[in-house]
């Protein structure tokens, strides 16, 4: 807001200004017009009574020249004339005679008259009577010459200039008087003004000072009106800052419960993720042990199992994705070599046996090899997912998924086609939008699912350097489309990981060299450490268990190289898992392989884990990926990163 004292606009001037100039002009209009109206009226007055008295004189010298011009004497005629131009005003008399011939002339110095008149008058002769007319009517007289008179009229305008300066004085006397008495009652009603200006900039809680007493009644009726004015502001000033004030106190309670329950949400869901993935762990394990050793039937039911157990361990990943994502942490993918084409399939022989019956599922991949830097986990999820949606929508249809690879440079282009219900227009957008569930399946009811995998999907693309799109028509089926870069973009990039299994291992059993060798399980769950034990034992280990930390570390402490590796929960009694790894750490047993089971899949807990040299393995976990990890940590071929020596 600009200040009431910055300048103001050009063509605005200060009201002082504006009088000064008023002043001036009105002083020089009134000194100068009366003077020249006198002069202009004294003037033409002074010379005509100049001019008058010049034919007077003229007249007079013609009555005197009368004789002279009868009898023609010369001497007599220039005696008249001297004596006639000793007349002040006269510059030059002559005397001429009826032929007119110069008959007497005088003239004075002129030089420095401005100034000139010449006046002529005949000189006639006596009045005579006609012969022939009545004695009482005279006849016209003869003219016997002429008086010629140049006269100065300079007298004249100084007598006109000296009147009119008679009256400038006396009228600038006044001017200026009026104009100082003018000034002071202007500055009388300018200077409270200006006073009250300058205190306006002060704040309004201010006292504002009275102007002086010798102030207008006018002056004393504005300071009236603005420290009403600035009271009423300052009350109204005062309740927008306690407004402000108890908002402001509003929103900081309102983000400090938002912040509280954001972090009781996100403690919630790390605590429901690994109350959660206990018992998943104990339901895979268990199905696992009721499997038939060989046998091609009875699998159906232990297959359902399975699969309702993943698409829980789905869910709570989901959530804790949500949960990381509003956190402000990135996305964490690993590359590695993958083959596109071996993959579509793997991922299309796993997900057939769900589909909906009537439902088909057709691949369309190259019959080349199409390989990509990229993380093999992150697509599976993706791919799931929009495989798992288009079979959601489609009632006995077909869902086609087609794999396109161009040159070297292009990116690869991974399609998933249905012909289900599609997705209205306005629904496109929104529909990657956390827990959208807006369109509504095939039986009426809204879809299944938390409204996450859509999201999911694009936050995994985005973070591995591709796009998701899609489009639909509805009732004629949707078409989401994959673009995914041949190697990671530079926003992107992480390092690069080789995903391949250790040699020797597989789903059935470990290397011969490798089996009877000693293992320790700690696991306080009796609904997983029990079926754990026996699927490893199965696989061809010598496993020892304990319920606890402090156990765990008793048996530990004589000879921790009686031990080809370490299984520990993380949350276990006594002494936590991630504690009693530090405890090994520190006496020097830093090639001993240590896998760490939890629920909690938190970034501090694998930070803390990371200069330890131990594997971190999120619950559920399958038996064969435990033994694949075991074998390749046993493996004596295995480089050993020493943790670094502090100084």
């Amino acid at each position: 807001m600009s200040s009431l004292t910055d300048a103001a606009p050009a063509n605005h001037r200060p009201y002082s200004r504006q009088l000064w100039r008023t002043l001036a002009v009105l002083g020089l209009s009134v000194g100068l017009a009366l003077p020249v109206s006198l002069f202009l009226t004294t003037w033409p007055q002074a010379r005509q009574f100049t001019q008058q008295t010049a034919q007077e004189l003229a007249r007079i010298l013609a009555e005197e020249a009368r004789y002279a011009l009868l009898v023609g004497s010369q001497p007599e005629a220039q005696g008249l004339v001297d004596q006639r131009l000793q007349f002040p005003d006269l510059l030059a008399v002559a005397l001429l005679d009826g032929d007119g011939r110069l008959l007497a002339e005088a003239t004075r110095d002129a030089e420095g008259a401005q100034r000139r008149k010449r006046v002529v008058v005949a000189v006639h002769a006596p009045e005579y009577h006609a012969a022939d007319g009545p004695a009482d009517t005279p006849a016209a007289a003869p003219v016997l010459g002429h008086v010629a008179l140049t006269l100065s009229l300079d007298r004249a305008f100084d007598f006109a200039l000296e009147t009119a300066g008679l009256a400038l004085w006396p009228l600038g006397v006044l001017t200026v008087v009026l104009g100082v008495a003018v000034v002071r009652l202007t500055l009388r009603l300018l200077t409270p003004l200006a006073f009250l200006v300058r205190d306006l900039e002060t704040p309004v809680e201010t006292p504002l000072p009275p102007p002086p007493a010798t102030s207008p009644a006018e002056v004393h009726q504005l300071w009236s009106a603005l420290v009403a004015m600035r009271a009423r502001l300052a009350a109204h000033h005062r309740h927008l800052e306690a407004r402000v004030a108890a908002r402001t106190e509003e929103l900081s309670q309102a983000l400090e419960a938002a912040e509280q329950a954001n972090r009781a949400k996100t403690l919630f869901l790390a605590n429901v993720s690994h109350e959660l993935r206990t018992p998943l762990q104990a339901i895979l394990l268990q199905a696992r042990l009721l499997e038939p050793p060989g046998a091609t039937t009875g699998r159906e039911p232990l297959a359902v199992i399975r699969h309702a157990s993943h698409q829980l361990l789905g869910l709570i990943e989901q959530l804790l994705t949500l949960t990381r994502a509003e956190a402000g942490h990135p996305l964490e993918v690993t590359y590695q070599q993958v083959e596109l084409g071996a993959w579509i399939e793997q991922v299309a022989a796993t997900v057939r046996p769900t589909l909906a019956p009537g439902n088909r599922l057709v691949l369309h991949r190259p019959a080349t090899a199409c390989r990509v830097i990229s993380d093999q986990g992150r697509l599976t999820q993706v791919l799931y997912n929009l495989i798992g949606n288009a079979d959601k929508f489609t009632a006995g249809g077909l869902i086609e998924v087609r794999l396109t690879a161009g040159d070297e440079a292009a990116p690869i282009q991974i399609t998933v086609t249905d012909c289900g219900i599609g997705i209205p227009a306005a629904d496109l957008e929104q529909i990657f939008e956390p827990f959208y569930q807006g369109a509504r399946g095939l039986t009426g009811r809204v879809s299944s699912g938390i409204g996450l995998g859509l999201w999911l999907s694009r936050c995994f693309m985005e973070a591995l350097g591709g796009q998701l799109s899609v489009t639909s028509q509805p009732g004629a089926g949707s078409c989401f489309q994959l673009t995914l870069p041949r190697r990671p973009t530079p926003t992107s990039e992480r390092p690069l990981q080789e995903a391949s299994a250790p040699s020797g291992a597989s789903s059935a059993g470990i290397p011969d060299w490798m089996r009877g060798r000693r293992l320790l399980l700690a696991e306080d769950e009796d609904s997983i450490r029990l079926p754990l034990v026996e699927l490893l034992r199965d696989a061809g280990f010598s496993v020892e268990a304990c319920i606890d930390g402090t156990a765990a570390r008793t048996l530990l402490e004589p000879t921790p190289e009686d031990y080809a590796a370490v299984i520990l929960d993380h949350r276990l009694p006594g002494c936590q898992g991630l504690e009693l790894l530090r405890q090994l750490r520190a006496g020097g047993h830093h090639r001993l392989p240590v896998v760490i089971l939890t629920g909690d899949d938190r970034a501090p807990l694998q930070t803390a884990i990371r200069p330890l040299h131990a594997r971190l393995i999120v619950k559920p976990v399958l038996p064969e990926d435990l033994i694949t990890v075991l074998v390749t940590l046993i493996d004596p071929s295995r480089p050993l990163d020493l943790p670094a020596q502090e100084a």
